[in-house]
């Protein structure tokens, strides 16, 4: 095979399993649970659940996820990757489609933790894309997953009830949903190739036949022991913290201090999802054409100014400032939320091999994090009295992901100063 013939077969291999990463971001990973939000009232009433059997059940896919999503992690690095994909994929469709079957609190409860279990494994999305792509091309390929995400969650909110209605009801449309869901997992063992952390673009400079050797543990142990790794963590966890808390109790503030109707609090919200959607596709294209600078100096400065925003928007009273604000934040969540993911994987002693260790810690700390703001939540609104007010005193700790960059930053030039590699991400 000449050098051409090569370059277009490793490119198809490329679009291949990109495509089916992206079908798995958008149906497996994000819109059974953005669709759940439209749903969650109508299969309240139709079961007969009470307020806590509502709420515990809104909660069970985070529950299954914190459960599962470190041990996925540390076993991503040893087991092939498509077989786990199409496992966590098919999983997840059966425990979706079992929404459909149950017609009692109980059962429909693990079919929910069930589903978080396979999602935690899901991650594996962004370590086939550490498997396939270079620096220079990773931070736009997770981009490109996050903003299907973000496009599930609309689609969810918005297209679920006509669809449904099209189908015959939320129960046939958990139906479809979990066979597409299937087809997807099968799709990933007949389409894609098998890629081994040995082949990982990412794998700058560990040394791969160590790597190889270590065990679980001493995988895990180089990624806790990695101060530039932990920054990346916590950066995220301060980050996408305030934004998760954004999207779970902007419309309950809203509607709790403002008094206005659901739908109109609900479409506030979501404008800060519609500007992500729009800053994911376009600001890391134009980043990659026209910055030659450390992406740091974006990633830290979009944090800072989305902070600002979202303080601004949730305290000012005003709803043309709110949607701006949120909006622009939003936005800029193309820099702010893919960068600290994409700078953990590119990191010389994480690369390919340890990408899914690295993974592991990394989402368990963003969802505790999610988890301990939102239960903090509460607490603020009795300490302040105020719905609102509580949101954007919370949303402070956004800073914190700009702060823990620049730490990053100052890690990078001392590395650099040892090793010979480059300061810049």
């Amino acid at each position: 095979m000449d050098s051409t013939t090569a370059v277009k077969s490793t490119t198809a291999k490329k679009v291949k399993v990109s495509i089916i990463a992206l079908l798995t971001s958008f149906f497996v990973m994000s819109l059974p649970s953005s669709s759940l939000s439209f749903f969650l009232p109508t299969i309240r009433d139709e079961l007969g659940l009470t307020v806590v059997e509502t709420t515990a059940m809104s909660g069970a896919t985070t529950m299954g996820c914190m459960i599962a999503v470190f041990f996925a992690g540390v076993l991503m690095d040893k087991i092939n990757l498509r077989y786990l994909m199409c496992i966590a994929s098919i999983f997840a469709g059966i425990a979706v489609f079992g929404r459909s079957v149950f017609t009692s609190y109980t059962p429909l409860y693990i079919t929910f933790v069930m589903f978080g279990l396979a999602l935690s494994f899901t991650q594996g999305n962004n370590k086939a894309m550490g498997l396939w792509y270079d620096k220079k091309h990773l931070f736009m390929m997770n981009s490109l997953l996050i903003g299907m995400g973000a496009l599930a969650y609309i689609v969810g909110l918005n297209a679920s009830g006509p669809i449904a209605g099209l189908l015959g009801g939320w129960r046939n449309f958990y139906r479809v949903l979990g066979v597409m869901m299937v087809v997807i997992g099968v799709c990933w063992i007949i389409f894609v190739e098998t890629r081994t952390s040995r082949d990982a673009q990412l794998n700058l400079s560990v040394k791969v036949r160590d790597v190889e050797k270590d065990s679980i543990f001493q995988n895990l142990k180089y990624v806790l022991k990695s101060p530039r790794a932990l920054c990346c963590c916590l950066s995220e966890a301060c980050f996408g913290g305030v934004i998760q808390l954004l999207i779970a109790l902007t419309t309950t503030a809203l509607v709790t201090s403002w008094g206005i109707p659901v739908q109109e609090a609900a479409f506030y919200s979501s404008t800060a999802n519609t500007g992500s959607l729009f800053g994911y596709i376009i600001l890391p294209l134009l980043m990659a054409k026209f910055w030659k600078g450390d992406r740091i100096w974006l990633v830290a400065g979009s944090m800072v100014i989305s902070t600002a925003l979202w303080i601004i928007g949730i305290t000012s009273g005003n709803p043309t400032t709110l949607i701006v604000c949120y909006a622009i934040g939003g936005f800029l969540n193309g820099f702010g939320y893919v960068g600290p993911r994409t700078f953990m994987m590119e990191l010389p002693e994480v690369g390919g091999l340890r990408a899914g260790t690295a993974l592991g810690v990394f989402n368990f700390i963003y969802r505790l994090a999610c988890m301990l703001l939102i239960s903090l939540s509460g607490f603020m609104v009795i300490a302040v009295g105020d719905w609102t007010m509580a949101l954007g005193l919370l949303f402070i700790l956004g800073f914190g992901g700009a702060l823990f960059l620049f730490i990053l930053k100052g890690l990078n030039a001392r590395e650099a100063k040892k090793t010979g590699e480059s300061s810049k991400m």
